[in-house]
């Protein structure tokens, strides 16, 4: 029975020729069509990422969100392609979108259905109510990317909540992981490190808003700790962004305990160093900046002689020692200052010198690929291999060279800084940081900071309404937080400990507000209360000096009357003189320029982060020469006038958002001028001619700093009737025409008006759009409000100019400046344009007219002889008063020029005699 059965279970050799060969066949075809099916999802797959990687990078957000979504791309979509979208979400500023995508991912639905309101104003946010299961599906990729997405909007305490959550949650699960891969994909790295560390750099510290109405409730006599304990416990710490966070997270990502996992600890590179220390030394924190810098040199072995050492860390050395030398310089201390500014000054030397910079590209060269790469991602250090298409390889060289020129340009920059520094700290006669009170002074009258951030988004483009007046609580608020701003971030508290050290009876009323003292050590509060704030600015400034009105306007005539040296109204004081403005103002270079050559004028200085923020800060107080290039033969310090090398008390500091500023902090009409030099385009390359841009333009305007909103907001703080200007100079052709189009809906709302190049003699114009905005090449001069040193004067007024005339931007002229010009609205055009609109001399209208009276060419119309004979043309009164306004601007130009080298000759000979 059981053989008959294996005998009917047996296969005839016909059957394991014939049908066994068969399936075999085709389960081998079956396995290689799947296998091809796999291979074409996987290039599909690529040619997504790729296409989403190109929009990205054009800041394209619409287009990559609709090729993103787009149905045919159900089956390839996957969390790669997601955190690809939500960079471009963060790179264009539009927040909310990266977080619907990120919730996507999650599988949580969109963000209506788990916060109805903005993320802002709830004390759960979404990756809290998030499983650990859910959240290990997004990978770091994606974390790091809305991470960016915060700080570049300045929104630190989502992503410092953010960044605790991801460090404390993969700690508290490293002992029961099983799978080790989902694990390391969801752990933070050193990237998702420096993303935060750059995010407190372009922020301040800043109480959270609970924190504010938990004071507010206090100073009433309630009680909030059982509020303020939850919040704590949901990583809703009380205070938020620059120094405060930057220590919190080094403290769980650098400086673990032992006992933790040694998967929480990260090995931090060259760059997380330079972002740390700076950070520090610009709180002067200056003790543990030093401490972090002697730690960066051990771990990664840098040579006291600078030998063998990779010139990207060299490079983070000198940012961290100016850094420190720049606070010890703030905080009074000449000595340590004048140290760290000479090994800033010899290391710069090293790695200016031609030998050092060819042995380390010739090493690099050689270098094994398995390297350990410690350096933070720079790469004009580094020589990469270029194989294959020969177009990658012509785009490769020119970005390293790019590169190349841009660490040489910044390590300039650095020098020129270093050895000011140096000099200053060796001048006791000009070292004004020594007295203490003058310092606080200047940081609670000449720096004010209310947002921050890294880019100008979307949400800060789009259609906003001027807000309502404030009320008295907004802004005791405003007060608040400012305060707290300059108490971290910018070195107040560590003033205030220099004010309480020293034996002054001007600060016997302090030790009444700080009374704490213990063993000689001063102990200052981290938060202070909305009274002590008060307290300390009328201790500083007076009772009656209040630099921000009840409408939440600073009063420049308030700022500029106060803390002045020898307490006296001196030129460079008057609180009456015209108030000019420049957004965008960088490290402070520009300004400090303009505030020495017009003493005469005030200037306010607005940018976005808060690291260039302080840099210009210190420049004016320290009083920082202008650092030409190398090329140039002279410095400022021998052509400028003797009494504008003090501090520069005609330049006020601000850190904000320009439109918001402009909006809220700006009275209405009362700005002469309003600067813009070299800003950021959205995208280098960004053009669309066929679009204009306005407030009330529907579609999507680019993220950037001169959107339409903005150019409306400047238009509403400009002096009326002809006397504000709006001045605007790029090197980017493309860019320029962009804001001209933009700025065409402004101009024929009547809101201003196109400059005439009568009024700009010197310059060229190149194209007019619209009805009279014009865009005009030429070096920038006095004709618009630029002074320059002398009439000679070849090199760069700002850092980016400098930059861009050593060749490192690829659509930015090195020589080349295109400039706007606008006015304000005054009665002369209106009745130019009522004159015109009466007598019917529209252009149409006189074209028609003088095609009528055409002849014969050579014949006059009014001659039979058939000789052509000049018409008697005689000047209207309105033509000739602009041509006598014209010579008289000129005449005025060339004696202004004539008593500048006088000056100029004087302080020579006085020099020489000196000699």
């Amino acid at each position: 029975m059981d053989s008959g059965n294996r005998k009917k279970r047996r296969k005839s050799p016909d059957q394991t020729q014939h049908g066994g060969g068969k399936s075999k066949k085709a389960k081998n075809q079956q396995n290689q069509e799947q296998l091809q099916e796999k291979q074409k999802r996987h290039q599909e797959a690529l040619v997504l990422s790729q296409e989403l990687r190109s929009l990205s990078s054009q800041k394209r957000l619409q287009e990559c969100l609709s090729l993103y979504h787009d149905s045919k791309n159900d089956d390839l979509r996957d969390v790669h392609h997601g955190s690809i979208v939500v960079d471009c979400c963060a790179r264009c500023g539009d927040v909310r979108v990266a977080e619907k995508i990120v919730l996507e991912m999650l599988g949580s639905g969109s963000v209506a259905s788990k916060n109805p309101k903005k993320t802002t104003n709830i004390k759960n946010y979404f990756w809290m109510e998030a499983n650990q299961q859910q959240c290990r599906k997004v990978p770091i990729q994606a974390w790091t990317a809305l991470l960016k997405g915060y700080v570049h909007s300045g929104m630190l305490h989502e992503a410092d909540s953010l960044f605790c959550h991801l460090c404390i949650n993969q700690v508290s699960n490293g002992k029961k992981r099983k799978r080790e891969s989902v694990i390391e994909s969801y752990r933070p790295n050193v990237r998702t490190l420096n993303t935060l560390l750059r995010g407190c750099l372009w922020t301040s510290t800043s109480p959270r808003e609970s924190t504010l109405e938990q004071n507010l409730h206090k100073a009433k006599g309630e009680q909030t700790k059982k509020d303020q304990y939850q919040a704590t416990m949901k990583h809703q710490h009380t205070l938020v962004g620059g120094v405060v966070t930057a220590e919190r997270a080094w403290s769980l990502c650098v400086d673990c305990d032992k006992g933790d996992s040694s998967s929480s600890k990260l090995e931090p590179d060259s760059s997380s160093y330079e972002y740390y220390v700076t950070l520090l030394g610009q709180s002067l924190k200056c003790e543990d900046a030093q401490k972090r810098l002697e730690d960066m040199k051990r771990n990664f072995k840098v040579d006291p002689s600078y030998e063998n050492t990779d010139p990207s860390i060299l490079e983070s050395v000198v940012v961290c020692s100016v850094a420190i030398a720049r606070g010890y310089a703030l905080l009074g201390n000449a000595e340590k200052g004048r140290k760290y500014t000479e090994e800033a000054l010899r290391i710069i030397g090293k790695l200016l010198s031609s030998n050092y910079l060819s042995s380390q590209n010739q090493s690099s060269r050689t270098a094994s690929s398995d390297a350990k790469n410690a350096t933070g991602g720079k790469q004009a250090w580094k020589s990469k291999q270029k194989n294959g298409d020969a177009n990658l390889a012509e785009s490769g060289d020119r970005r390293e060279e790019s590169n190349q020129l841009f660490r040489t340009h910044r390590l300039k920059e650095l020098r020129s800084e270093a050895a000011s520094m140096k000099e200053l700290c060796t001048n006791a006669a000009a070292f004004v940081t020594s007295d203490a009170n003058y310092v606080a002074s200047w940081m609670i009258s000449r720096l004010f900071y209310f947002s921050g951030g890294g880019t100008t988004g979307l949400e800060k483009a789009g259609d906003r309404k001027i807000s309502v007046p404030p009320s008295e609580e907004d802004v005791e608020q405003t007060y608040f937080c400012w305060m707290h701003s300059l108490w971290h971030s910018f070195g107040l508290k560590e003033t205030t400990r220099r004010l309480l050290s020293d034996n002054d009876n001007r600060n016997k009323d302090l030790n009444a507000i700080f009374p704490a003292k213990k063993r000689g050590i001063v102990h200052l509060p981290n938060v202070l209360s909305p009274q002590k704030c008060l307290q300390f600015r009328d201790h500083i400034l007076g009772k009656d000096h209040h630099v921000i009105d009840n409408n939440g306007f600073i009063d420049f005539r308030k700022v500029f009357s106060s803390c002045t040296k020898d307490n006296s109204s001196s030129p460079r004081t008057q609180p009456s003189a015209p108030v000019h403005i420049e957004i965008g103002a960088g490290s402070g270079d520009w300004i400090a320029l303009q505030a020495q050559l017009n003493p005469s004028e005030n200037y306010v200085a607005v940018e976005l982060r808060s690291d260039r923020v302080a840099q210009t800060f210190a420049k004016c107080l320290l009083h920082h020469d202008f650092n030409e290039s190398a090329s140039a033969t002279t410095t400022l310090s021998s052509t400028v006038p003797t009494k504008a090398r003090g501090p520069l008390e005609n330049v006020c500091c601000v850190g904000s958002e320009c439109g918001s500023f402009l909006r809220q902090r700006t009275p209405p009409g009362t700005i002469q001028t309003i600067f813009v030099n070299h800003p950021e385009p959205p995208t280098q390359t960004y053009d669309n001619a066929s679009t204009t841009f306005s407030a009330n333009a529907a579609g999507e305007e680019p993220a950037h700093m001169l959107n339409s909103q903005t150019l409306l907001a400047a238009a509403r703080c400009l002096r009326p009737d002809g006397k504000g200007r709006l001045i605007i100079v790029t090197d980017n052709l493309i860019y320029a025409r962009l804001v001209c189009r933009t700025m065409i809906r402004i101009i024929e709302e009547g809101r201003l008006v196109g400059i005439s190049t009568r009024e700009v003699g010197d310059l060229r114009k190149l194209e007019t759009f619209g009805s009279g905005v014009h865009l005009y090449e030429g070096k920038p001069s006095i004709s618009i409000g630029h002074y320059t040193p002398n009439d000679n004067f070849s090199g760069g007024t700002s850092y980016f100019d400098r930059l861009w005339r050593t060749g490192a931007g690829k659509h930015a002229d090195m020589k080349k400046r295109f400039i706007i010009a606008v006015r304000t609205r005054s009665s002369a055009d209106d009745n130019k344009s009522d004159a015109t609109n009466k007598n019917g001399n529209s252009k149409n209208e006189k074209i028609q007219r003088n095609d009528k009276k055409k002849k014969t060419p050579g014949v006059h119309p009014n001659n039979e002889g058939g000789k052509c004979k000049k018409a008697n043309k005689k000047r209207s009164a309105e033509k000739q008063q602009l041509r006598n306004e014209r010579r008289l601007l000129k005449k005025q130009q060339q004696q202004q020029q004539q008593q500048q080298q006088q000056q100029n000759q004087q302080i020579n000979m006085a020099h020489n005699g000196s000699k």
